[in-house]
């Protein structure tokens, strides 16, 4: 972006994008639901050493896990609050991408993946279909 190469991007949590110093390459700052409904925390585990473990075990650091992961999204939450505001002192425009933007984007993006169930293991479909579902029971709430 600073070279003009790109027009826009998108990377990360509003507080890392503020660490990254976006601001001074950036003039904007486009908030939306859709670009990025989450910014997930991932931790990797060999099936075959979990398998080891005791259930006792497993549930133990499936606890820790549940707990840091909880404690981290909300710590990011709360930084982006910041940096949200630390953006608007810089100069930077704060705005929503407009909601038919959103719509036009949300129907992109499940028509590549209802496409991509086709070509992925069962497995791609099932997950893709219960964050689905999970997400039309959760816009009723709305």
């Amino acid at each position: 972006m600073k070279r003009g190469t790109i027009d826009a991007f998108e990377y990360s949590t509003l507080a890392s994008n503020w660490n990254m110093h976006f601001n001074e390459v950036a003039d904007y700052v486009y908030l939306s639901p859709v670009r990025a409904p989450s910014d997930p925390q991932v931790f990797f585990v060999n099936k075959d050493a979990w398998n080891a473990l005791p259930k006792d075990l497993q549930l133990l650091v499936q606890t820790f896990v549940d707990r840091f992961s909880q404690a981290q999204h909300e710590f990011l939450v709360y930084e982006s609050i910041i940096a949200l505001e630390k953006f608007k002192e810089a100069g930077n425009q704060v705005l929503k991408v407009p909601e038919e933007v959103n719509v036009a984007l949300a129907a992109e993006a499940a028509k590549f993946y209802e496409e991509k169930i086709a070509s992925e293991p069962p497995i791609f479909g099932e997950i893709y279909n219960s964050m689905k579902k999970f997400g039309e029971a959760y816009q009723t709430m709305k």
